[in-house]
């Protein structure tokens, strides 16, 4: 019988250990932790990882101060 999944190779991550890893596999899990890995998400932006980037985590920016008119 033929393969009844199309598995393309994703990257996937790892939020225990903080690795990515690069599969073809549903549902796969973590070889050091045996965590279920997690597809790592891209911007369409830039194509930046998005998934894992702590950075994006923390905001720093505040709301911008509201302005009356009369």
């Amino acid at each position: 019988m033929a393969n009844e999944f199309n598995l393309k190779e994703k990257e996937y991550h790892c939020e225990k250990c903080k690795t990515f890893v690069v599969l073809k596999a549903l549902n796969p899990n973590c070889e050091t932790c045996g965590q279920t890995l997690h597809v790592a998400l891209r911007s369409l932006m830039d194509g930046s990882r998005i998934t894992g980037n702590d950075e994006l985590a923390v905001t720093n920016c505040r709301p911008a101060p509201r302005t009356r008119k009369s």
